[in-house]
């Protein structure tokens, strides 16, 4: 489905229940997608906590080098 700028809130919310989840930007890395893919999981004790998502992004910017610092 096409998204659009003026799509009204239930209708966001219809397509989120039906499992529709933003495609990757061309610029995010894939480990970064993933992680988004799993704070968007229905099931709230499935999501990452801001805790692990700390170190998980801490933990990456460190790897990723001086163009993520």
């Amino acid at each position: 489905m096409t998204f659009f700028v003026g799509m009204d809130n239930a209708t966001t919310l219809e397509e989120i229940q039906r499992g529709y989840r933003m495609p990757r930007p061309v610029e995010c890395p894939s480990v970064i997608y993933d992680m988004m893919i799993r704070c968007w999981d229905v099931r709230s004790e499935n999501r990452p906590t801001f805790e692990y998502l700390h170190k998980f992004f801490d933990d990456f910017a460190t790897e990723g080098g001086p163009q993520y610092q």
